[in-house]
């Protein structure tokens, strides 16, 4: 009798463990998932459409906010609600530092940093294609900070 209870117990015992390592597969493959899924969608602060001609748009960034959330993404779009411009446009980033700390901006996917200047840069002749959807996403990151306060301000103006 013992020894078919002790048989039971273990066959038991098995099925849990059994149970228990295909829970942890199952969780890990949606885990991975959902990490995939993240990094296709990508977040931007803020999103800023160019899909007609003289298209200004200004923006502060708070340096002190920055310093404490590392980086700030915005996206360049040439589409408004899934409709594709009718034509090719070019624009250009004007970037003002009024901060005494060193920021980076670069596009996604590369590591070039496109401050020339740490006061003021702009980058020039950037297009957005007609032809099917296009979002570039743009990181300001502040790499050294300084003593900072609510009036240091990093200003962004994208005109085309």
């Amino acid at each position: 009798m013992k020894k078919k209870k002790k048989n039971e117990t273990n066959k038991t015992q098995v099925i849990i463990f059994i149970s228990l390592i295909i829970l942890v597969l199952i969780l890990l493959v949606l885990c991975i998932v959902k990490n995939n899924e993240a990094n296709k969608n990508k977040y931007a602060n803020m999103v800023i459409p160019i899909y007609e001609e003289n298209t200004d748009f200004e923006f502060n960034i708070n340096a002190k906010i920055l310093s404490e959330v590392d980086e700030y993404t915005f996206k360049i779009v040439n589409y408004k609600n899934n409709k594709v411009n009718d034509k090719e446009y070019s624009y250009k980033i004007e970037v003002n530092n009024d901060t005494s700390s060193v920021i980076k901006v670069y596009i996604d996917g590369e590591n070039k940093d496109l401050m020339k200047d740490q006061k003021q840069t702009i980058f020039k002749e950037k297009k957005l294609s007609n032809k099917e959807k296009e979002s570039i996403y743009y990181h300001v990151k502040m790499t050294k900070k300084a003593k900072l306060t609510n009036k240091d301000l990093i200003y962004i103006k994208i005109t085309n």
